[in-house]
């Protein structure tokens, strides 16, 4: 029998401290940290939730499978997800799901700049593959 999984890999904004912290503004005129002395995390298995609530079509062809999603979302400072975009797509049916599923995440640890809790962006692919 043929079980679909999820591979994750969490890739962040890795830096060193600066003298000048970057931020953006995002589309509601939030503030969003680029570069930050500590970075996000959630403090339950990432990989496991998206494994669990992640549902996919049907009809889903081998054409799907062994491809990469790449969604980036914003943690905001209170640990809530906020802001979630698909990145690189690879079918509309589940990019949808996907951005769903990242939606409702269970809050992380939001992310620190100098002792204070910040809004940060992170950007996460999940691979999808056949098991």
């Amino acid at each position: 029998m043929k079980y679909l999984s999820i591979i994750f890999l969490l890739i962040a904004h890795f830096c060193c401290v600066a003298q000048d912290t970057i931020r953006k503004k995002t589309a509601n005129n939030e503030e969003t940290y680029i570069r930050y002395d500590k970075l996000p995390y959630a403090d339950y298995d990432v990989h496991n939730y998206l494994a669990k609530h992640i549902i996919f079509p049907k009809n889903l062809t081998d054409t799907l499978l062994d491809k990469k999603v790449i969604v980036s979302f914003n943690v905001k400072d209170d640990g809530s997800i906020d802001n979630v975009k698909i990145v690189k797509s690879i079918h509309h049916s589940i990019d949808t799901n996907i951005i769903t599923t990242v939606s409702g995440m269970p809050k992380w640890k939001p992310a620190e700049h100098k002792g204070k809790k910040v809004a940060s962006q992170f950007v996460l692919p999940i691979y999808i593959t056949l098991e």
